[in-house]
C-alpha cells in the first residue's frame, strides 16, 4: 500500500475506531480509492472528509456530507498547490475529527483548548505574536459561532474568552490588545445588529416561505423577527456582555457611543414590530378559519370579515396604509385563496372528470366571491382614500406661513383629523412624519400585480375546465363503439381509433405538464394545452363527420336525438355543433311539425276521444291525452339535453312556442278531466253503493203471498266505477281520491263486489224458477221455508247495501 494512504489509515483508525473489516471494505470500495487518490496526487484537492454512513460505511469523499450522525475526520492541505510525499504529508496535512455537530465542536476546541492553549502561556509567548494570535482565533470563534446560530436559524452575539482576556489584561503591556479584542468583538455585535435592522420584510417572507405564502407566513414572520429582537435584548443583559460594554465605556472607545445609537436603534425596532404584529393579530383567527376550512360555503362567509378587518388595518395601520406594504398583503391573501381553492379541487383531477368538473367549479366560485368582496370595499376604501386626500389638502392650505412657536395643543382643543389614521399612531417611532401619515393609498385594481396569482389561477382552471370536460367527453367514445352507437362496425372502428389518438394525446400533455394547477411561471402548461387544443379540433371534425354519416341512417327525430344521446358531449361541442348545423336546424323542423300534428289530433278528438277496448271511459280519457303528452315531452326532453343549442335562433324559439301551447293546451284538458273525475266520485260512489240490493216485480197481494220474481238490483257502473278508482289511484297516474270517497271505499273491494253479485244472481234465478213452477199442493210442504226465505230477503233489503255486502262477505 502507498505509504501515504497508510498515513491516513492511521489517522482513520485512530480517530474513528472502526473494525478491521469496515476499514479493509473502505480502502477496497473503487469511489472510496478514487477520492484518496485524488486528495493525494492532484494538488489543487485540497480538503478530503472521512464519516460514517449507516448502517456501518465507512466513507471517503472530496464533497462535505449532507449530515452526520456520526464522529468524523475531516483532512486539509495547509498550503494550496503542494504535492504531498510521504516525507511531507506529516507537515502538510491538518487533520480534525468532531462529533455530529461540528460547530459546535470547533468552537469549543477554540476556546477551551487553543485559546487558553497559544495565549495564556507568558513565558512561551511572545506580545506581538500572542496578541495576533488571540486576536484571529477570537475573530474564528466569532465566525463559528455566528455561523452556527445562522445554520440553526438564531442570532449569537458571540462573546470571547474572559478567563483568556483577564489574564492577558493581567499583563499591562497586552491591555491595548484586549481593547482590541472587545471592540472587534462589539463591532461585529453591530454588524450582526444591523443586519437585523436591515431587515426586508418582502424578502425575508419569500426566502423563508416560498414563492406563494400566506397571511399566517406573514404574522410568522414578523413574529420570528420579534423573537430574534428580543433574543438580542436577552444577550446584551447577559453579565459579560455588560462587563464588555462597561469596559468600552471606562476605556472611552468610539464604538461605545455607536453601539448605544444602535442599541436605540433595536429598541424602536421591538416597538414598531409590535405594532405591526398588533394589526396583524386582529385577522389572526380569521386566517386561521380560512387556513382550517374545506367546507366553499365557510369560505365564502369568511370574506366579508375579512375584508372588513383589513380595511380597518388598512385604514389606522402606519405601515400597512403604505402602498407596497398593503399591496404586498392582499398578495398573501389571494395567494391564501388560490391555495385553499386548489385544496378543494385536490389531486387526480382526470381520474374522476365529472366530480373533478363540480370542484373546478367550486374553486372558480371562491376565486370570484374573494374578488367581488374585495372589489365592494375597494369603492369604500377610494371614496375613504379620497376624503383624506382632502383632508390633507385642507390641512395645507391653512398651514400658517412665517415663524411661530412651535407648540402643540391638548385636551379638548388638541387638533384631531376626521379621516386618515388615528393620532395615538401617529406618534409612533416610524420614519414616516406627519403629513406623511395622509399620503394617497388607493387600493389595487383587480388586475394589478399583487393578485397575479389568483388572475392566473383562475385563467388556468378555465383551461383545466376545458380539459376536464374534453377528457369526460371523449372517454365516452370507447364506450359508444362498443355498444355499436355509430350504426356501423366502420363508423365504430373509426370512432375507436379517434379515441386511442385522444389517448395518446392525453399522454404526450401530461408528460410534460405534471400537475395542471400549478403556477409557476413557465410556459410549459400553455404549449402543451395549444397543442392539445389543436390535436382535440382536428378530432372532433373527424367525429362531426361520422355523426353527419350516422345521422343520415336514423329515419325519425327519436332515431337521431337517440344518437345524439349516445354521442352525448361530443355533439355538443362548438366545432361539432358547426358541422351538424343544418341536422339540428332538421330535427328543430320536423319536431315543429310532429307538435302541429299532435295538437290537430288533439282538437279533432278532445270531444270524442278513442276508447281503450279493456278501460273505463274516464280512464280511457286520461290514458289518451297522457300519451299525447308523452309523445311531445320525451323529444323536447331530449332536444334540451343533447341539443340545447338548437333551441336558439327563429326556429327554435317558434319550436318552444308551439311545445308551450301544446303542453299547456294538453295539461289543462288533463286536469279538467280529474277534477270533474274528482268532484263527482263522491257523490256517484254514495249513489250507488245506497240503493236497495234486491228488488221484486209487482205482485198482487191478494192473490199472492209474496213476490214471484225476485231481481239483483246492483248498478252496471258501480264496478266500472270502482275499476276507474284502481287504474287512476296507482302509478302512472297516481292521483288522490277526496277523503269523503276514501272512507266510503275504505271496505269496498270490486272483485269481491263481482263475485258476491254473481253468487246472489245465482240464488236469485234458483228462486224464481222454484216460485214460477211450484204447484199449490206444494206450497203448504215448504210454506216454512218460504217463511224462512221471506225473512231473509227482508232483511237484506232493509240492512244490506252493496257496499256492507261486500263487507259482510
Amino acid at each position: 500500500m502507498d505509504e501515504r494512504l497508510k498515513w491516513l489509515e492511521v489517522r482513520i483508525n485512530s480517530s474513528l475506531r472502526p473494525r478491521n473489516e469496515d476499514l479493509k471494505n473502505m480502502f477496497l470500495n473503487d469511489e472510496n480509492r478514487l477520492a484518496f487518490y485524488e486528495f493525494i496526487n492532484n494538488e489543487d484537492v485540497r480538503c478530503l472528509y472521512v464519516f460514517n454512513r449507516p448502517p456501518k460505511q465507512i466513507v471517503a469523499s472530496l464533497i462535505p456530507p449532507h449530515e452526520m450522525k456520526y464522529k468524523s475526520i475531516f483532512f486539509l492541505k495547509c498550503n494550496a498547490g503542494t504535492k504531498l510525499t510521504k516525507e511531507n504529508i506529516g507537515k502538510e496535512v491538518f487533520y480534525l475529527d468532531c462529533t455530529n455537530i461540528p460547530l459546535e465542536h470547533l468552537e469549543l476546541i477554540i476556546r477551551e483548548v487553543y485559546l487558553p492553549l497559544l495565549c495564556t502561556n507568558q513565558q512561551n509567548l511572545t506580545t506581538t505574536g500572542g496578541d495576533k494570535v488571540m486576536d484571529v482565533l477570537h475573530r474564528l470563534m466569532s465566525v463559528v459561532e455566528v455561523s452556527q446560530g445562522h445554520a440553526e436559524g438564531r442570532i449569537i452575539l458571540s462573546l470571547p474568552s474572559i478567563e483568556v482576556l483577564a489574564e492577558a489584561a493581567a499583563a499591562v503591556n497586552r491591555r491595548g490588545a484586549v481593547l482590541h479584542v472587545l471592540e472587534t468583538t462589539v463591532l461585529a455585535w453591530i454588524k450582526q445588529i444591523k443586519g437585523v435592522l436591515r431587515h426586508d420584510p418582502v424578502s425575508d417572507l419569500f426566502g423563508h416561505f416560498g414563492p406563494e405564502p400566506g397571511p399566517l407566513d406573514e404574522i410568522k414572520m414578523w413574529e420570528r423577527q420579534l423573537g430574534r429582537l428580543h433574543s438580542i435584548l436577552k444577550q446584551l443583559e447577559s453579565p459579560v456582555a455588560k462587563d464588555i460594554l462597561q469596559n468600552l465605556d471606562s476605556a472611552q472607545s468610539q464604538y461605545s457611543s455607536s453601539f448605544n445609537h444602535v442599541r436605540r436603534d433595536v429598541n424602536k425596532a421591538v416597538q414598531e414590530t409590535n405594532r405591526t404584529l398588533k394589526f396583524l393579530t386582529t385577522m389572526r383567527w380569521l386566517f386561521e378559519d380560512f387556513h382550517d376550512t374545506m367546507d366553499p360555503k365557510h369560505m365564502l362567509e369568511l370574506f366579508k370579515p375579512m375584508m372588513q378587518v383589513l380595511f380597518l388595518v388598512w385604514q389606522h395601520s402606519v405601515y400597512y396604509h403604505q402602498m407596497d406594504k398593503f399591496h404586498n398583503l392582499l398578495r398573501l391573501l389571494s395567494n391564501e385563496v388560490v391555495h385553499r381553492a386548489i385544496s378543494l379541487v385536490g389531486e387526480n383531477i382526470l381520474r374522476e372528470p365529472l366530480q373533478s368538473y363540480s370542484k373546478l367549479k367550486e374553486a372558480l366560485r371562491v376565486c370570484a366571491a374573494f374578488r367581488g368582496t374585495y372589489l365592494d370595499f375597494k369603492d369604500k376604501a377610494d371614496e375613504q382614500n379620497h376624503e383624506n386626500i382632502v383632508e390633507n389638502a385642507e390641512r395645507l392650505a391653512s398651514k400658517p406661513q412665517g415663524t411661530l412657536f412651535l407648540t402643540k395643543m391638548y385636551g379638548p382643543h388638541a387638533y384631531a383629523p376626521r379621516y386618515g389614521l388615528r393620532t395615538g399612531d401617529t406618534g409612533s417611532t416610524s420614519t414616516l412624519n406627519e403629513d406623511e401619515l395622509w399620503t394617497d393609498s388607493p387600493w389595487p385594481p383587480r388586475n394589478a400585480p399583487c393578485f397575479d396569482l389568483l388572475n392566473s389561477f383562475m385563467e388556468r382552471c378555465n383551461d383545466v375546465l376545458e380539459l376536464v370536460e374534453t377528457t369526460r367527453h371523449f372517454r365516452l367514445l370507447a364506450d359508444a363503439a362498443e355498444i355499436g352507437g355509430a350504426g356501423s362496425m366502420s363508423l365504430d372502428a373509426l370512432v375507436k381509433e379517434i379515441h386511442q389518438k385522444y389517448s395518446q394525446v392525453m399522454k404526450d400533455f401530461f408528460s410534460v405538464v405534471e400537475n395542471v394547477l400549478s403556477i409557476d411561471g413557465s410556459q410549459n402548461f400553455e404549449r402543451a394545452f395549444f397543442k392539445f387544443r389543436t390535436v382535440v379540433k382536428t378530432l372532433e371534425g373527424k367525429l362531426a363527420q361520422i355523426l353527419r354519416i350516422s345521422f343520415n341512417q336514423c329515419p325519425t327525430v327519436e332515431a337521431q336525438l337517440r344518437l345524439l344521446e349516445v354521442f352525448e358531449g361530443i355533439s355538443g361541442r362548438e366545432l361539432v355543433q358547426a358541422h351538424l348545423k343544418d341536422k339540428d336546424e332538421q330535427i328543430v323542423t320536423v319536431f315543429t311539425e310532429e307538435l302541429q300534428t299532435v295538437q290537430n289530433m288533439f282538437e279533432a278528438n278532445q270531444h270524442n276521444p278513442p276508447r281503450h277496448l279493456n278501460m273505463p271511459p274516464i280512464v280511457s280519457k286520461v290514458i289518451w291525452v297522457t300519451a299525447l303528452i308523452d309523445r311531445i315531452k320525451r323529444p323536447m326532453d331530449k332536444i334540451r339535453q343533447v341539443s340545447p343549442h338548437s333551441m336558439e335562433g327563429e326556429n327554435g324559439w317558434q319550436m318552444r312556442h308551439s311545445y308551450n301551447n301544446c303542453m299547456k293546451m294538453l295539461e289543462n284538458y288533463q286536469t279538467q278531466i280529474i277534477a270533474e273525475w274528482q268532484s263527482n266520485i263522491t257523490a256517484e260512489l254514495t249513489m250507488k253503493l245506497k240503493q236497495a240490493l234486491l228488488i221484486a216485480e209487482e205482485f198482487d197481494e191478494e192473490v199472492e203471498v209474496r213476490p214471484q220474481v225476485i231481481h239483483v238490483n246492483l248498478d252496471s257502473q258501480l264496478p266500472l266505477i270502482l275499476r276507474e278508482i284502481h287504474y287512476l289511484s296507482q302509478a302512472p297516474f297516481d292521483i288522490l281520491l277526496p277523503s269523503s270517497a276514501k272512507e266510503i271505499l275504505r271496505n269496498t273491494d270490486s272483485f269481491e263486489l263481482r263475485v258476491t253479485a254473481t253468487r246472489l244472481e245465482t240464488i236469485v234465478s234458483k228462486y224464481n224458477t222454484i216460485m214460477r213452477t211450484i204447484t199449490e199442493f206444494e206450497k203448504p210442504l215448504f210454506e216454512r221455508k218460504l217463511l224462512k226465505i221471506d225473512l231473509v230477503s227482508l232483511s237484506i233489503n232493509t240492512l244490506l247495501s252493496p257496499c256492507n255486502l261486500c263487507f259482510a262477505y
